[in-house]
């Protein structure tokens, strides 16, 4: 194949090639909310106790010029008889209490790896946000593709009294 036509082709389908990598970048961060999801419905329930929240900002980058919002919560509970505490890091800040009372899912042959359902939603919400910011790409380059490829007819303006 000629690199002429090669490049022509990409050319043509540039707009084909960028959603179709953005569709594909949003179908695997929505593979691990629907593991999550699977891992949270299939897993053995537990009640756990909020032993402590702690809402901070922490820093990010390479010299640390930015931060986001993270609340660490810590919990405890049991699994046949097995007290267990874990530390749990969710992005923003989120209304726990010490003492609250949550509904956790354990992996029964790991019950050190626990899932909330804070943590289940904050998956699903991101997701929601990525297929929203898909959707909205996708009906503006429609909406202006249509318009590019309307013919042009400027004769409609032209003096019709010149019969």
């Amino acid at each position: 194949m000629d690199k002429a036509v090669k490049g022509n082709w990409i050319k043509r389908n540039w707009l084909k090639l960028y959603f179709v990598f953005i569709i594909l970048i949003l179908i695997m961060l929505s593979v691990g909310s629907v593991l999550d999801f699977i891992s949270y419905s299939t897993g053995e329930k537990a009640d756990a106790v909020v032993t402590e929240v702690i809402n901070k900002r922490e820093k990010r980058g390479a010299r640390g010029q930015t931060s986001e919002k993270v609340t660490k919560v810590k919990i405890r509970y049991s699994i046949d008889g097995t007290e267990y505490s874990q530390e749990i890091k969710l992005q923003g800040w989120y209304k726990l209490r010490t003492g609250d009372s949550l509904k956790v899912s354990c992996d029964p042959e790991n019950p050190e790896k626990v899932i909330i359902p804070q943590r289940l939603y904050q998956g699903i919400k991101f997701d929601i946000l990525w297929g929203l910011f898909v959707g909205i790409q996708l009906g503006l380059v429609i909406k202006f593709s249509r318009k590019k490829d309307k013919p042009q007819n400027d004769d409609h303006f032209a003096d019709t009294r010149q019969a």
